[in-house]
C-alpha cells in the first residue's frame, strides 16, 4: 500500500491530507490545515505546505511517496483608497461627526479662538482646546471667562475630554472632542451642535439654516445640501468653511473586461458596480494610478479577473444611519494568470523533496472531493468558496473568479475601521450587544445571561464570540444593525459573485454542493438560498468523506484523482 499527499495551497489556507492507497480502495488516513505563507503558487508558500505535511507524516509515522497539487491562480486582496477633496464644490466642511463622547446638548455658532488666546468681548466665541491643556486647567479657564462675561458659543477639545471638562465647566455648554485644532484658524465661524443621547442634529442637517449663518448665497445651497444629507444621523457635529486645496491624484484601477457580452473599459471606483457583470476571466489591460500597490501584487503577473461590490449600496433600503459605515477605501480582489506547470513543479519538488504532479485544476479536484459528500447528486455542481476565489464546476464547465473570505474579511475591516485579524472573527456569525457584566443582548433581541461576568472592556460595546471569549469590535452599531450589515455585505459579495459564475454554465444546475472554508460559515448557505432561489437550485453543504464538512474538497479529491489515475504521477523530469 503507497501513501499520497494531497495539497491545497489556497490563497489563506493550505489543506493537505494523506491518503492510503491500496487496490481498488482510497482511505484517507489523516488531515491538516494552516494558513498559508506568501502569495499562492509561490516558492514560500509551497515550503509551508511542505512543514505541513512534515508535520502529519510524523504524527502518522508515514511518509507519502508524491505529491498531488492543484493548478495554481493566486489572488490578492487589498484596499483601494478612496480621496475625497475637500474643494469639489463644497463651501463647508464637517470637522467632527464621529465623535461618541461630547459633554452637554447644545447648539452654538461663533468664531474659533484659542483657549489661551480667549479674552472678554468681541461677540459670541468657539473656544479651542488643544492637547497640552489638562482637563482641570481647561475647565478652570473657561469658567474664569464665563464670569467675566465671555459670551462663549461652545467648546472644541483636542483630547478625549469632553464630559471631563463639561463636569467642571459653571454652564451647560456643547463640547465636542477629538478635534484638531489645526483644522480652524483663529476668527473663523464655526457652528456646533450636539444632540441629546439617542438623538441627532437638527440644525446642522439643515441646508437653510447653514447657508444663512455662513451667509453664503442661494445658489451655494445645493452644495451646503450634500453636507447636511450626511450630518443627518450624526449624535454632534462641527462645521465650518472647507479649506480650498489642491485634489490629490485620484487612486483608479482601469482595465478591460467582456461585460454584458461586449467589451468594456472600466475604471474603479467611479465604475466598481460594473464587475457584478464581468465574465468571469475575461479582464485584461489592468493598470493602477495614484497609489502604491500592496507587496506581492508586483509578482502576480497577468490579472485575469477581478471583483467588488459598491460598500456604500448596503446603506440601500436599510435606512442605516450615515456615520456607521467608514467609505474610505474599496476593497478589490484581483486574481492572475495560472503559474507555469514547469515552474511550479520544479518549485514544489524542491519544496516537498520528492516527485509532486499537478494532478488537475482547483475547480476538478473540489468537486471529485465533495462529491464524497454522502447522499450527494451525481449531477451536482459543486462550488468550492475559498479564501481568494470561488470555483464552480458542473462536470461541463470550469469557472474561477476573484473575491471570496478574504474579500468579505477586507470589506468587513473597511466598513468598521477594525484589523483584519478581527474582522475574520466579525464576519462569520451573530454578536453580542453586552449590556452588564451579566447581560447581553442579542441580534434578535433577546436577553442572554453570560455565563462568566464580562470584562469593563466589552460592556457597552458589540461583540463576537471568538475561542470562548468575547472581542469587542463596535461602539456605534446595535446588534440588530450590524445583523444587517453582515448579511447584506455576504448577498452583495458571495451570492452575486455566485450568480455571476452560474451565469456561464450552461444551464441552471439542479442542485448546488457549497465546499470550502467559507462554506464552514451557516449564514451562507442561508444568504446562497435566498439570492438563488429563482434559479430552483438546491443549496447544500459539503461533508467531504461525510467526516470534514465542507473542509478539504480539494485536497482529497487531488488524492483520489491520482490514485484514479486522473493524472499521471510524475516529477516532469
Amino acid at each position: 500500500m503507497t501513501v499520497i499527499a494531497g495539497v491545497d495551497v489556497g490563497n489563506t489556507t493550505t489543506e493537505v491530507v494523506l491518503a492510503a492507497v491500496g487496490t481498488g480502495a482510497v482511505d484517507i488516513i489523516a488531515a491538516g490545515r494552516a494558513p498559508t505563507t506568501g502569495v499562492k503558487g509561490s516558492r514560500a508558500a509551497l515550503e509551508g505546505a511542505a512543514r505541513l505535511l512534515a508535520q502529519l507524516e510524523v504524527e502518522q509515522g508515514r511518509r507519502a511517496g508524491q505529491v498531488a497539487l492543484c493548478h495554481q491562480q493566486p489572488v490578492l486582496t487589498f484596499a483601494l483608497p478612496l480621496r475625497h477633496s475637500v474643494a469639489a464644490g463644497r463651501p463647508l466642511a464637517a470637522l467632527a461627526t464621529t465623535v461618541s463622547t461630547p459633554s452637554d446638548p447644545g447648539l452654538g455658532f461663533g468664531v474659533a479662538a484659542p483657549l489661551e488666546a480667549a479674552d472678554v468681548g468681541g461677540g459670541p466665541t468657539v473656544l479651542v482646546v488643544a492637547k497640552a491643556w489638562d482637563f482641570e486647567d481647561a475647565a478652570a479657564r473657561i469658567n474664569a471667562l464665563l464670569a467675566a462675561g465671555a459670551e462663549i458659543a461652545a467648546v472644541l477639545v483636542e483630547a478625549d475630554e469632553a464630559r471631563l471638562i463639561g463636569n467642571r465647566v459653571e454652564a451647560e455648554l456643547p463640547i465636542v472632542d477629538e478635534v484638531d485644532p489645526a483644522a480652524l484658524a483663529a476668527g473663523e465661524a464655526v457652528a456646533v451642535e450636539v444632540a441629546p443621547a439617542g438623538a441627532t442634529v437638527t440644525r446642522l442637517a439643515d441646508p437653510l439654516w447653514l447657508a444663512s449663518r455662513f451667509g453664503l448665497p442661494a445658489e451655494e445651497l445645493a452644495a451646503v445640501e450634500g453636507l447636511t444629507r450626511e450630518l443627518a444621523d450624526a449624535r454632534c457635529a462641527v462645521v465650518a468653511r472647507a479649506r480650498q486645496s489642491a485634489a490629490a491624484p485620484p487612486a483608479e484601477i482601469r482595465l478591460r473586461a467582456t461585460v454584458d457580452g461586449a467589451s468594456r473599459s472600466l475604471t474603479l471606483p467611479a465604475e466598481v458596480a460594473a464587475l457584478e457583470r464581468v465574465v468571469p476571466g475575461s479582464v485584461r489591460d489592468l493598470a493602477v494610478t495614484g497609489i502604491d500597490l500592496p507587496p506581492g501584487i508586483g509578482e502576480l503577473g497577468a490579472i485575469r479577473d477581478a471583483f467588488a461590490i459598491a460598500l456604500g449600496e448596503l446603506r440601500a433600503g436599510a435606512w442605516l444611519r450615515e456615520d456607521l459605515l467608514t467609505l474610505d477605501r474599496q476593497p478589490l480582489a484581483a486574481l492572475a494568470a495560472e503559474v507555469p506547470v514547469e515552474d511550479l513543479r520544479t518549485v514544489a519538488e524542491r519544496a516537498f523533496g520528492r516527485p509532486a504532479a499537478i494532478v488537475a485544476s482547483e475547480t476538478a479536484a473540489a468537486r471529485r472531493g465533495a462529491l464524497t459528500t454522502p447522499g450527494a447528486p451525481a449531477g451536482a455542481c459543486v462550488c468550492d468558496l475559498g479564501g481568494g476565489t470561488i470555483d464552480l464546476v458542473d462536470g461541463a464547465r470550469q469557472v474561477t473568479a476573484a473575491g471570496a473570505g478574504q474579500l468579505l474579511t477586507e470589506a468587513v475591516a473597511t466598513l468598521l475601521g477594525i484589523p483584519e485579524i478581527v474582522a475574520e472573527a466579525v464576519k462569520r456569525g451573530p454578536a453580542l450587544l453586552v449590556e452588564s457584566p451579566h447581560l447581553a443582548r442579542t441580534e434578535t433581541g433577546e436577553k442572554r445571561f453570560l455565563e462568566a461576568p464580562a470584562g469593563a472592556e466589552v460592556i457597552g460595546r458589540l461583540c463576537v464570540e471568538d475561542d470562548g471569549r468575547l472581542r469587542p469590535f463596535s461602539t456605534r452599531l446595535g446588534a440588530e444593525e450590524w445583523r444587517t450589515i453582515r448579511l447584506g455585505m455576504k448577498r452583495r459579495l458571495l451570492a452575486a459573485n455566485v450568480a455571476r459564475c452560474l451565469r456561464e454554465l450552461p444551464a441552471a444546475p439542479p442542485a448546488l454542493l457549497l465546499a470550502g472554508g467559507v462554506a464552514e460559515d451557516a449564514e451562507v448557505a442561508a444568504v446562497l438560498s435566498r439570492h438563488l432561489h429563482e434559479a430552483e437550485a438546491v443549496v447544500a453543504t459539503a461533508d467531504v468523506e461525510g467526516r470534514f464538512g465542507p473542509r478539504y474538497a480539494a485536497a482529497v479529491g487531488l488524492a483520489l484523482l491520482a490514485a484514479e489515475g486522473g493524472a499521471p504521477l510524475t516529477s516532469g523530469r
